[in-house]
C-alpha cells in the first residue's frame, strides 16, 4: 500500500466537495482499485476529506504504518 494512489471522482463547487470521503469509502476504494482488504479501523483520518486534490492518508496495519494518497477529482 505504501506510495499507492487511489482516485475518486466527486461533485464539487470550486474545490469543496458536496459531501466527503470517509474512512469507509477509502476502504472500499482500496478493495476496488488495489485489490487489498484493510479494516476501517486501520484508516487514520483526522477528518473526512472535503476538498479536491491529493490527500495523504495513514493506514496502520499492526506495527506497520503506511501512507497512501487519495486523489479526489472532479466528477465528469
Amino acid at each position: 500500500l505504501q506510495e499507492s494512489v487511489i482516485t475518486v471522482a466527486e461533485r464539487a463547487t470550486g474545490d469543496k466537495l458536496y459531501g466527503s470521503v470517509s474512512a469507509d469509502r477509502i476502504v472500499r476504494l482500496v478493495r476496488e482499485q488495489l485489490h487489498q482488504t484493510i479494516p476501517v479501523s486501520s484508516v487514520k483520518l483526522d477528518h473526512p476529506i472535503r476538498t479536491i486534490g491529493k490527500h495523504p492518508v495513514r493506514v496502520v496495519l499492526g506495527e506497520v504504518t503506511v501512507t497512501l494518497q487519495v486523489e479526489v477529482r472532479y466528477a465528469a
